[in-house]
């Protein structure tokens, strides 16, 4: 490899990798605050946070590399002419298309690690997250009941709230509950103490030495209940094993599906491979500027570009997975726009070099 490459090569390689570090640290500290505040209400257990945010990692990272590697061409040729660098390699005689080999150099790595993670490591997240769905969803209402705090069920109709637990959280004491009645009012239980059981498959919260309030009070037919022990039956979750979702599909399984939606999602996992390629092409003209500018003076219109581009991907999906368009041309309209922008940049550009040199 020439010296000039592997200049070029390591500038761009810099930014992107410094570029990804940037976005993912933010996309996954907001994931980490996201996930906390389900697990302080009670929604997520503790112990379901690190398949989330795993999962959570994995699917940042398949859109974010595209994105990053096209900002980070973008920035290291930005660097190259605001120091006028690029006047220097012109006078040298390095320009024109000798400037895209280091580019596709460093794609070469870029389109190995988005195959990884969108052919495999991102089923195997989305897998894992399911999974952990499955098993937070199956769990008993009981499971993870706090102390001193008000614990709503998960159909909203009945509240709990237990003043304390014994240390291995079998036992609570001086449980209060408030919800739907046989009779089909609402009712107020109370008990010294209460604790889990399960029988004939069916678990139950038993209540003993306590009272039970039926009706409305003031009403004729308000009763005031003392038992003993009583039992209250706890609902178990009647989803199961939910349909597995298409990001967790491998490429065998959206190959032999029926359904357009599958062959979507399968376009759509070449297409982000094709979409690092395009921008990291894309940003070799895009990135042209005059010294004064300074690094970051294409930098608003790259994203106008990028976000224009993305959201045609995401329009072609929806459109191929809803029938709209014919399965010959499928997803892969959305990347001509971006093609012929690259075209048409590099020729104006090499156009303006030939008649300043005329």
């Amino acid at each position: 490899m020439r010296i000039i490459n592997r200049y070029l090569l390591r500038e761009f390689a810099e930014s992107w990798i410094a570029v990804t570090a940037v976005l993912l640290l933010i996309l996954i500290g907001n994931s980490f605050l996201f996930i906390f505040r389900k697990v302080g209400s009670g929604d997520i257990p503790p112990d379901a946070v690190a398949p989330f945010l795993f999962s959570n990692t994995v699917m940042f990272l398949v859109g974010i590399i595209p994105f990053s590697l096209y900002l980070g061409v973008l920035l290291g040729f930005g660097r190259l002419y605001r120091d006028s660098e690029m006047a220097a390699l012109g006078a040298c005689g390095v320009g024109g298309l000798g400037l895209y080999r280091p580019v596709l150099l460093l794609c070469a790595p870029a389109v190995a690690v988005v195959a990884f993670l969108t052919f495999v490591a991102t089923p195997w997240a989305a897998r894992i997250e399911q999974a952990a769905k499955t098993q937070v969803e199956s769990r008993s209402e009981l499971s993870g009941i706090e102390a001193g705090r008000f614990n709503e069920s998960r159909d909203g109709r009945s509240v709990l709230f237990v003043a304390g637990m014994s240390d291995a959280g079998e036992r609570m004491r001086d449980v209060f509950i408030h919800g739907p009645d046989p009779d089909g009012g609402r009712g107020l239980e109370k008990a010294r103490s209460a604790r889990q059981e399960t029988v004939q498959g069916h678990s139950f919260i038993v209540l003993e030495d306590g009272v039970r309030f039926v009706g409305e009070p003031g009403a004729a037919d308000y009763r005031v209940i003392d038992f003993a022990r009583h039992g209250v039956r706890i609902p178990q979750s009647t989803r199961g094993q939910a349909s597995l979702r298409r990001a967790g599909k491998s490429v065998q399984e959206l190959l032999a599906s029926p359904h357009k939606k599958d062959h979507a999602e399968l376009q759509w996992r070449f297409s982000l491979i094709a979409a690092s390629v395009l921008l990291a092409l894309l940003a070799v003209p895009l990135s042209h500027t005059s010294p004064r500018k300074g690094r970051y003076g294409r930098l608003a219109l790259a994203v106008v570009v990028y976000l224009t581009y993305w959201n045609l991907l995401v329009v072609s999906k929806s459109w191929f997975g809803d029938g709209t368009t014919p399965a010959v041309i499928g997803m892969w309209w959305a990347h001509v726009p971006l093609l012929l922008l690259a075209l048409a940049l590099t020729w104006l550009q090499g156009g303006r070099r030939i008649g300043r040199a005329a």
